[in-house]
């Protein structure tokens, strides 16, 4: 599996400290009073997470987070600007961010249970950083 990863061109061993390979996955996971919340890499877009992906359709590799209330930098994980279509699969909205060196940036909400396809072609190969919200009222 790493060597799909290779393909896509993430690099493995460029990955933040913590990060570690399980099946078929590179996942990051730390605990709270909510439970353990994970982000990393993968294949499958699990009932309730955020899920980025590499190709349209949302298939392929993708970035995939429950951590909510906290800013994921998509660099950190080789998915800067490599983003093609998404799925919200949770039960909260989420952000994510064209370009981002500051603020204000221009952004695309998604909705709690929105699965987006096939996007524009202006909003493919943007995203820089994701936002989970702790609630479903904020798209």
């Amino acid at each position: 599996m790493l060597a799909r990863y290779a393909a896509d061109g993430i690099d493995v061993g460029r990955l933040p400290a913590g990060y570690s390979v399980v099946g078929d996955q590179i996942l990051w996971q730390r605990q709270t009073e909510d439970g353990v919340l994970s982000t990393g890499l993968g294949t499958f877009c699990s009932l309730g997470f955020l899920c980025l992906y590499r190709a349209t359709g949302t298939t392929g590799t993708l970035w995939f987070t429950n951590d909510r209330q906290r800013m994921h930098n998509l660099g950190n994980y080789s998915f800067n600007d490599a983003t093609r279509s998404w799925w919200n699969n949770s039960s909260y909205d989420a952000i994510w961010y064209f370009h981002t060196s500051g603020s204000p940036n221009p952004y695309v909400c998604m909705n709690a249970g929105d699965r987006v396809r096939n996007p524009p072609a202006s909003q493919q190969r943007q995203a820089s950083l994701a936002y989970v919200y702790p609630n479903s009222t904020t798209c």
